[in-house]
């Protein structure tokens, strides 16, 4: 299995101890066949790189995991990718507003 992350606080070599190499969000993106969101800061807006025009960058059937915070995914554009099949499936533990509203898409 290859293993590609992005981390802006650790340095290729400690990433490699544990068998990641970094990159660049946009290759992740682009590779990725699963991605975990579980840390990200709250000084830019998280969706930057997860917002509609970089889930269709995403490749076919990639699985996408939140449990970063709430928003770092623009939710309603991962529902259509859902609802397409561009996306394989996405397991998020937590939502932009909690509790979630009945009228969210998932």
């Amino acid at each position: 299995m290859n293993v590609i992350g992005s981390d802006p606080f650790v340095t290729a070599e400690q990433a490699a101890l544990h068998g990641i190499t970094l990159t660049d969000i946009e290759t992740i993106i682009e590779q990725a066949d699963v991605i975990n969101r579980s840390r990200c800061r709250s000084t830019r807006p998280p969706r930057a790189s997860s917002n509609a025009e970089n889930i269709a960058k995403l490749k076919p059937g990639v699985m996408l995991i939140n449990v970063a915070r709430g928003g770092v995914y623009d939710e309603a554009a991962v529902a259509q990718a859902l609802t397409d099949g561009k996306i394989a499936g996405a397991a998020f533990d937590v939502y932009e507003n909690e509790p979630p509203a009945a009228d969210n898409p998932f």
